[in-house]
């Protein structure tokens, strides 16, 4: 954790001349573990807000109080939009978490033919329990800005009538049977599509160009989706 987060349930006191908030759940238990003593200093963010300092003004064994100042915005949000075949749930865990430290702030996990049916039932999925996963991206890249993440189950819906509205600059198709090579970044937008481990099939694929994405590879490896990801936002950024 390379900044506490916040939000405005935490906050017991807010004025012009004074900002306190409380912590008392596992952001408490970590900060003990790291050894925070009272007036240490330490970075602090409103999610979806402000950065900042923060002084620990008050200890105890249950909670800790921290008087704050937000004075600073949070990193510029990378230049890209996220389109990823929903992997398996404990594969997704992780990609969020690089995800969002990378700066990614738009992402629709989406259903396709190789995608099992199966993992649309997983709690992950379930009244945003993925949030922790974005949030523990943020405090380690010292953002405050949580990703908006949307799920599209049903593929051709998503293709031909959101595919457009959501994607922004260049739409690239990750495919490693593709004749383009990724190019190195152009410092323009563009909308990253990643498909499941066992890929896009052909008519995905066409569906997808023929609404406007170009087909690229990386080369003759086949990646896991989230080394494939990582890479090519790595790359394309």
């Amino acid at each position: 954790m390379n900044i506490l987060l916040f939000n405005q349930e935490d906050i017991i006191e807010q004025s012009k001349n004074r900002n306190i908030i409380r912590i008392q759940d596992e952001r408490f238990t970590h900060l003990r573990s790291r050894k925070f003593v009272l007036n240490d200093s330490l970075r602090v963010g409103e999610i979806d807000g402000l950065c900042g300092q923060g002084t620990i003004s008050k200890l105890d064994k249950n909670f800790l109080e921290i008087e704050y100042q937000l004075i600073n915005k949070p990193p510029q949000a990378a230049a890209a939009k996220l389109i990823l075949a929903l992997p398996r749930p404990i594969m997704l865990k992780r990609l969020l978490v690089d995800i969002a430290m990378l700066g990614i702030k738009d992402i629709v996990l989406l259903g396709t033919k190789q995608v099992e049916k199966s993992f649309w039932s997983s709690q992950l999925l379930k009244e945003d329990n993925f949030k922790k996963y974005l949030l523990k991206g943020l405090e380690q890249s010292c953002d405050t800005v949580l990703p908006r993440v949307t799920l599209e189950n049903k593929f051709l819906p998503f293709v031909e009538d959101k595919l457009a509205d959501f994607a922004t600059g260049k739409i690239i198709l990750a495919h490693p049977t593709a004749t383009e090579l990724c190019q190195q970044p152009s410092n323009e937008p563009f909308t990253l599509i990643v498909g499941p481990e066992s890929g896009f099939t052909e008519y995905e694929v066409d569906k997808f160009i023929e609404n406007g994405a170009r087909a690229v590879t990386i080369g003759k490896r086949h990646l896991r989706v989230e080394t494939a990801a990582i890479y090519l936002l790595g790359r394309l950024l």
